[in-house]
């Protein structure tokens, strides 16, 4: 599956800034670093604008149509 933006699963994504994950009551629970490699996952058909990520910890993470202001696609 290739996903709208372009990105299909294993392209790997170079982290552009530092990212704070918070918490429902907006305290911040970790961060990740620029720099970082994440790994675009497959998605799922029906929702095509949902992109899935594996972060550098192993967990999954979804994003949206801002993933290039974040993120760069590593050259192959």
């Amino acid at each position: 599956m290739e996903y709208p933006c372009g990105l299909k699963a294993g392209d790997e994504l170079e982290l552009l800034r530092r990212l704070e994950i918070e918490d429902h009551d907006g305290r911040v629970t970790k961060h990740h670093e620029p720099g970082e490699i994440w790994i675009v996952l497959s998605g799922v058909v029906s929702e095509p604008d949902v992109i899935w990520l594996r972060q550098p910890d192993g967990e999954r993470h979804t994003w949206d149509e801002t993933i290039f202001e974040w993120f760069k696609r590593k050259a192959l």
